[in-house]
């Protein structure tokens, strides 16, 4: 293993190998997971309820990304990060068994699968300074150190200005956030739309050379 990134991408496949004659699903939840204050039996119900449908691939308990809600509750979740607990079903699992080219399981795995998450966070995890967080990388690669430490940068403002190295709190934020994108983009697609077909009806003057 080469990275923390690595390390954990074995460790599941390591879990979905040793589950794969289980028909049904599993939950794999991370060390560093902890469930979210406030949550109720009613919740988990609700939850329960939707996992009987099947139709998603992941089912993840929290991850912060940009979501669609769909239906009781629930959103698809795309450009998902962080997956200390979440359900996978025997086909997500195989489907991960036979993939060997990515460097994040939640960027490149979690994210493109049919992914559902609940209305509010209910199993988070704490980002404290320890070795691993060190480690994080968005691209990965020695050509983009600069680029990593920047965002690295982000991270510390964004982790440690919510105080998400000791509080879960802000999980809720997140969650709020990761909603409101979905629409902020589609009134900026909206308005864009709108502005050109308004130049496009906007008559062109010409000034005469006298």
């Amino acid at each position: 293993m080469t990275s923390s990134n690595t390390d954990l991408i074995h460790a599941y496949k390591n879990v979905c190998k040793h589950f794969r004659n289980i028909g049904g699903n599993i939950l794999i939840v991370e060390d560093d997971a902890q469930l979210m204050p406030g949550v109720t039996r009613t919740d988990f119900d609700e939850v329960d309820r939707f996992l009987l449908t099947g139709t998603y691939d992941l089912y993840t308990l929290g991850s912060m990304g940009v979501m669609r809600p769909i239906r009781n509750g629930h959103s698809r979740i795309k450009r998902a990060a962080f997956t200390q607990a979440i359900v996978w079903t025997p086909w997500a699992r195989e489907k991960l068994l036979h993939i060997d080219l990515f460097t994040h399981i939640d960027r490149d795995f979690v994210s493109k699968q049919n992914t559902v998450t609940y209305k509010t966070p209910l199993v988070v995890q704490l980002f404290p300074g320890t070795e691993n967080r060190r480690q994080w990388c968005t691209f990965c690669s020695p050509a983009n150190r600069g680029i990593e430490s920047v965002l690295q940068r982000i991270h510390l403002v964004l982790f440690y200005g919510l105080s998400m190295d000791t509080s879960t709190t802000h999980w809720t934020t997140a969650y709020r956030a990761g909603k409101v994108i979905p629409i902020v983009m589609g009134a900026s697609v909206w308005y864009i739309v709108k502005m050109l077909a308004h130049c496009e009806n906007v008559p062109i003057r010409t000034q005469g050379i006298s």
